[in-house]
């Protein structure tokens, strides 16, 4: 039988490595973590894969009038073996689906010139695992974009954070 070990994974845009001013495309060091860690906790390090979920998310956005922005999408630079998204065919693209580093897609049901999206901190987002690349190996990049696929407006002065919720499958001696 199968057990999971779950942690809790909260990142500040601001705290980024790489990408503090352009926050729609930032990286983190998530391989530090085995530092912090209890030590039995690194027997995960050499995991190929864990499961992830956006559990809340927050950043607030100013746009014009004119600008509407449904949902803002999330990807990371690590291989999700079972992901797949559409997308357009064209005369040198034959496939109507191809591989995708998305984490998730949030709904910001707005259309006005100041909005910002959140989780309510009491409660999850809705948003399932998938199953990614380990993401406590390197450097982990985070990129923002909308609907549209057009970077987030999005500067050093208007950070986002995020709270992951990361697991590994292990196995028990339960029955």
């Amino acid at each position: 039988m199968k057990g999971h070990n779950q942690f809790q994974v909260y990142l500040h845009s601001n705290d980024a490595v790489l990408g503090k001013t352009t926050p729609y495309r930032c990286s983190f060091d998530l391989s530090s973590v085995w530092d912090n860690f209890a030590p039995q906790s690194q027997q995960y390090s050499n995991n190929a894969y864990c499961y992830v979920k956006v559990s809340n998310f927050n950043v607030k956005l100013r746009y014009n009038n004119s600008t509407t922005i449904s949902s803002i999408h999330i990807d990371i630079n690590k291989p999700f073996p079972n992901n797949i998204s559409s997308q357009t065919l064209s005369t040198t693209i034959n496939k109507n689906f191809k591989t995708s580093n998305k984490l998730v897609v949030l709904s910001t049901n707005a259309n006005n010139d100041n909005f910002t999206y959140g989780g309510n901190p009491n409660q999850s987002l809705d948003s399932g695992y998938v199953c990614v690349g380990n993401i406590f190996t390197g450097m982990t990049e985070f990129y923002l974009y909308d609907n549209e696929g057009v970077d987030l407006v999005l500067t050093g002065d208007t950070p986002w954070e995020m709270m992951l919720q990361v697991y590994f499958e292990e196995e028990c001696g339960c029955n």
